[in-house]
């Protein structure tokens, strides 16, 4: 039985007296994320954010601990920006020299807000005029499990266009 972040994994009957030890070497899709995700110059609490992302990461085996490799939740709601993002890439590695393209930053903000909100355990979701979810932190840890996703459509997404929004906005501001 593994323990990962308090969740249980048993091992499956092929894997019978075999420990499920994570790759010791990432796949190919993670170096060129965390470059990317490093490269962003957004300050000492950005750095922080991703290498705890790096070490998520790992405890979940870059996606190979079962149940952690599907996509994050609530794909109809996420920003169209990373569907075309994903739909330039399709059946190859991702390029971050092309980012995702964000032309209307507050209509993203908001659309972002949306997939956040929606993908939220039900007892952080506000009422639906805000979007912001409620300040509860203290909840099962089975509440939070649908939010533990990791490989190349795990948490890297809300990463990667949290970086260029927060990016294009520095950039909006430092022009005027």
């Amino acid at each position: 039985m593994n323990n990962i972040d308090g969740r249980k994994s048993s091992a499956s009957s092929s894997s019978k007296g075999k420990e499920n030890i994570p790759p010791g070497s990432p796949p190919r899709w993670f170096t060129p994320a965390r470059d990317n995700l490093l490269g962003a110059d957004l300050g000492k609490d950005w750095l922080d954010c991703v290498n705890l992302w790096i070490q998520l990461e790992e405890k979940l085996g870059y996606g190979t601990v079962s149940g952690t490799k599907s996509p994050l939740p609530a794909v109809a709601a996420r920003p169209e920006e990373w569907s075309r993002f994903l739909a330039k890439n399709a059946g190859k590695a991702r390029n971050y020299d092309t980012q995702p393209v964000i032309k209307d930053s507050a209509e993203f903000g908001i659309t972002f807000l949306k997939w956040w909100h929606n993908m939220q355990p039900k007892e952080r979701r506000s009422p639906e005029d805000c979007l912001l979810p409620l300040p509860i932190y203290d909840l099962p840890d089975s509440s939070w499990e649908h939010l533990l996703r990791a490989g190349s459509n795990g948490s890297i997404s809300i990463l990667t266009l949290g970086a260029q929004h927060h990016i294009r906005g520095l950039n909006f501001v430092t022009i005027r």
